[in-house]
């Protein structure tokens, strides 16, 4: 229209000459004549929310000199929701699921001395147009494993209290095998937390609520039953173990995020989880731990993130499923997962600042 605003015009085929019935400074949105032609429904913007409107078609005979401008929406019959002919029947809510973002990868290495070694991942996610159901995936494949790992999960988003379901598979890729062992590096052989195992696998479902007490405090549960398989090449002793647990906590979490992660306020999380042994073959253990953490924003992206943590585990199989801190998620300088116990605290003060924000090659 040349303005850069949204209004509503009239066009007249025969004189060709376009009037303009409504100066709105936010602008009209998918206008759309009723089903009778009298009125017109569209959709505005108007007390910090977008509204539906409706005003009358103008007449036949209309020019400019009795042109009506409605820069108050003064013609009009509001709120009108659902706008609708009285004859007719309104179609319920079908849910239907569209997508909201998918991301794939693929990786192929060769050398002269083995096998191609061909991988990649695939991430997906989808909801319903009400924003009641979510699911999203994870799967990723390296032929010299053989199995897929994945995760699918669903949640229920209808009520104040959310739910959600989740199956999982992870086969740990950097197991160890003679099959590739030659190809190994240092870093594989003597910092890899799973340099020891000759295969592990974990598989199962679980299940958990959350209830929010306030906007950003919220109380949750869950369940979980999956199933713990570890070999080793070494003399520790093989584990083929259930699990069956239950979970509670509470968190409260007022932290604003960027791309580049947490920005400023703070989280604190705490929990209890009890496993019970119902078939036999499970593990019993009672694992607790709270973890805080802290960001304070002083100077546009850069940022001191302070965190705390402490948890124990206890119980007959307590060793089998010990804290594992070090590396860049727990403790930086440290190899990645190679201090383990059923006891663990550490303390983190970092500054996090942008180093380079873009490679360009052109």
């Amino acid at each position: 229209n040349g303005t850069g605003v949204s209004n509503l015009y009239v066009y007249f085929i025969a004189t060709k000459v376009i009037h303009k019935i409504t100066n709105v400074a936010g602008g009209l949105f998918e206008p759309q004549f009723s089903k009778n032609g009298r009125n017109i429904i569209f959709t505005a913007y108007e007390n910090m929310g977008y509204d539906i409107i409706q005003m009358k078609t103008p007449p036949d005979d209309f020019d400019d000199q009795d042109k009506t401008v409605i820069s108050t929406y003064s013609d009009r019959d509001y709120p009108i929701v659902p706008i609708r002919d009285p004859n007719t029947s309104i179609e319920p809510y079908g849910m239907k699921f569209t997508p909201d973002g998918f991301i794939f990868g693929v990786t192929l290495v060769a050398s002269k001395d083995s096998n191609p070694s061909f991988g990649g991942f695939a991430q997906a996610s989808g909801s319903d147009y009400l924003g009641n159901h979510r699911v999203w995936s994870f799967v990723d494949y390296n032929n010299t494993i053989g199995e897929p790992n994945f995760q699918v999960s669903y949640a229920y988003l209808k009520h104040r209290v959310d739910y959600y379901a989740s199956v999982f598979r992870d086969a740990n890729t950097s197991a160890f095998n003679f099959a590739n062992l030659f190809q190994a590096n240092w870093n594989f052989l003597f910092h890899n937390p799973y340099r020891f195992h000759t295969s592990l696998q974990r598989y199962g479902l679980a299940t958990g609520a959350s209830y929010p007490l306030s906007k950003y405090w919220r109380v949750d549960g869950g369940v979980e039953v999956s199933r713990a398989e570890e070999t080793f090449f070494t003399l520790r002793q093989d584990i083929f173990k259930n699990i069956h647990a239950g979970n509670v906590g509470t968190a409260y979490d007022n932290v604003v995020y960027s791309y580049a992660g947490p920005l400023d306020g703070y989280r604190v999380q705490v929990r209890i989880e009890q496993g019970a042994d119902l078939t036999g073959y499970d593990m019993i253990f009672n694992r607790r731990w709270i973890d805080a953490r802290s960001y304070f924003l002083f100077f546009r992206r850069h940022v001191f993130a302070v965190r705390g943590f402490a948890g124990s585990v206890d119980g007959r199989d307590a060793n089998l499923i010990p804290f594992q801190i070090g590396g860049f998620n727990t403790i930086r300088s440290y190899d990645f997962l190679s201090i383990q116990g059923t006891q663990a605290f550490f303390f983190n003060l970092e500054y996090r600042f942008p180093l380079i924000d873009a490679i360009i090659f052109g």
